[in-house]
């Protein structure tokens, strides 16, 4: 997965690549920061406002992602 492929899943601007790749999107009215790096898992963490609102680790980093996304705390 690169930050093409996010860009095209997921809108806003993605950089990076390789083991850590990060992202500015607007999700449900938020602008967030995306910032995704690869462990034994792709480890997903969101931003908004500087703030940590969700995390997850998954197998694939679009599937980190999506978890992150649906576990936002508002």
């Amino acid at each position: 997965m690169t930050a093409v492929e996010l860009r095209e899943l997921f809108g806003g601007r993605w950089d990076g690549g390789g083991r850590e790749i990060h992202g500015l999107i607007d999700h449900g009215g938020r602008r967030l920061k995306v910032e995704l790096l690869r462990g034994a898992q792709w480890c997903c963490s969101v931003f908004d406002g500087g703030n940590c609102v969700a995390s997850s680790a998954e197998a694939k980093p679009e599937m980190a992602v999506r978890a992150a996304l649906a576990a936002l705390k508002t």
